[in-house]
């Protein structure tokens, strides 16, 4: 599980990038987990955001789920 939290966008680190990159690997639990960073660290991303909507078509239904509660939070 992703236990690293990284700094803020304000002191100059990009966290979208890399949590991108663990959206992309074969494991469901790191998939969730980074959703649920991307949710919590970077909500109104536009980049996080179409990765969260193509998420919603993840083979695994935690996946899906944790996408669209991400997306949820997106819109508040």
């Amino acid at each position: 599980m992703l236990k690293y939290v990284a700094p803020n966008k304000a002191e100059g680190f990009d966290p979208v990038p890399t949590l991108l990159t663990h959206l992309e690997t074969g494991n469901e639990v790191i998939r969730t987990d980074a959703i649920r960073a991307i949710a919590a660290r970077v909500p109104g991303d536009d980049r996080a955001r179409e990765a969260l909507l193509a998420a919603l078509l993840d083979q695994d239904p935690d996946v899906r789920s944790d996408a669209m509660d991400a997306l949820v939070h997106f819109a508040r």
